[in-house]
């Protein structure tokens, strides 16, 4: 359900229509209320001496705000199409999503959609003896709405391509990955110790199944989500052993088998394989609803644009890399799953291909590496971004796998001509990284 809920909430705010139409038909129902609500209660308003509208007034106060506010949307479409096609050209086409899932656009262009519907039907409302006075009123209402959410969109707009508000978006969304899908290291949870992780799985791989069955996917597209519990469970109930070769993230052919189910004791039907293949969602793009690298990669795309030598922009690359620090060492309070699930008599029962420290890191730092070669600045940066990593209290995995990536950046760094005072800054670094791992 958590998944389910995740993907629809991404798929809404993924498009220009639902939230406007959602206005849209407020809206519309709200003019049909307010107008047969004064028919037949407008003898009262007047009674009352409450604030009374000619008809003239009615009918040129709403048609004003009618005709002003669908040329208003069309001005906004016209500044986000331009803002999309600037964002795509500047920082990626796969950073588009995230501006789109913002929906600051979407209540816009819902608002001013919702105030013209408005304004049309209660202008096709009037014409009896009693004008509508209370939805005139309203319809004034929303004309000033409409010019606050003007004011508002443009601001939002101008926040939105700022390069600091894109980068905090993706770190925020990492950081709910994380908090989602791993363990915060003050929970209690228990590893098993490598002798016990190693019993286990060979065991698993000795035992000799007389039925199996592959999972196969019916299309092609990018793996979004799996449900490991509901997989476990599935397994426990039939008494079934899965092995899962791909995770979210990775690009998957139509027909391609992405699991195997086992079998002790009865022949496994087509009813478990698509009860199994349901629980793993697939969609035409990437997400970072359970992608953890697919976060760490688009800050890298940005920084890697930016030290293009069309734009050269070394500054910038820094700025992305210090927001990569920060969410690997967020990364650093919590704990990464194993890859199984156990049953009560410590069988293993799932096995997936999860990710670890040594991918994350790949996807965060080897395009940095790379160009590191070409810019000075990078590659000293880097280095100190792995000191101030290394002085966190980090797993031994952890801090294994940055020692390789210094190893590996200094490698690329030091071949080339440098003067003596740039050698000695980059010497200076490694040497500290080797003594802090000692």
């Amino acid at each position: 359900m958590k998944y389910s809920l995740l993907k629809l909430r991404d798929a809404l705010s993924f498009n220009f229509w639902s939230i406007p139409f959602t206005l849209a038909i407020i809206s519309f129902c709200l003019s049909l209320i307010l107008n047969h609500s004064f028919l037949n209660y407008g003898n009262l308003w007047v009674d009352l001496n409450l604030i009374t509208i000619e008809l003239d007034s009615a009918q040129i106060i709403l048609s004003t705000i009618a005709g002003s506010v669908i040329t208003t949307t069309g001005v906004v479409f016209s500044i986000t199409v331009v803002t999309l096609t600037l964002a795509m050209s500047q920082l990626g086409p796969r950073l588009l999503p995230n501006f789109m899932r913002q929906g600051k656009t979407q209540i816009t262009l819902g608002i001013f959609i919702g105030t013209f519907i408005y304004c049309l039907i209660s202008l096709s409302a009037l014409g009896g003896e009693i004008v509508p006075t209370i939805a005139v009123l309203f319809g004034m209402g929303l004309g000033i709405l409409s010019f606050l959410t003007l004011i508002y969109f443009i601001n939002s707009i101008v926040n939105m391509i700022q390069l600091d508000n894109i980068l905090n978006y993706i770190d925020s969304e990492i950081k709910k990955m994380i908090n989602r899908e791993f363990v915060n290291k003050e929970e209690k949870f228990e590893l098993a110790n490598d002798h016990q992780l190693e019993r286990n799985f060979n065991e698993f791989n000795d035992i000799d199944f007389p039925y199996s069955a592959h999972g196969q996917c019916q299309k092609n597209g990018y793996i979004q989500t799996i449900n490991y519990k509901k997989i476990f469970n599935y397994a426990l109930e039939h008494d079934l052993y899965i092995e899962i070769h791909k995770r979210s993230g990775h690009y998957i052919l139509s027909n391609y088998p992405i699991l195997t189910l086992y079998s002790k004791h009865t022949e496994i039907n087509q009813k478990h394989i698509k009860t199994i293949m349901s629980y793993i969602s697939l969609g035409e793009m990437r997400t970072i609803i359970q992608d953890i690298e697919f976060g760490f990669e688009q800050i890298v795309e940005i920084a890697v644009r930016a030290m293009s030598p069309g734009v050269n922009e070394p500054f910038t690359a820094v700025h992305c890399l210090n927001v990569l620090t920060e969410g690997l060492i967020y990364l650093n309070h919590y704990i990464i799953p194993p890859n199984y699930y156990i049953d009560k008599d410590n069988h293993i029962r799932v096995i997936f291909n999860q990710t670890n420290y040594e991918s994350i890191l790949d996807t965060a730092f080897d395009r940095f590496r790379q160009d590191a070669i070409f810019d000075l600045t990078v590659g000293i940066r880097l280095l100190d971004v792995i000191i101030q990593l290394l002085e966190f209290n980090l797993n031994i995995k952890f801090a294994k796998e940055l020692v390789k990536q210094s190893q590996m950046i200094f490698e690329g760094v030091i071949n080339k001509k440098l003067s003596h005072e740039d050698y000695n800054k980059v010497v200076k670094r490694y040497q500290k990284i080797i003594s802090m791992q000692k």
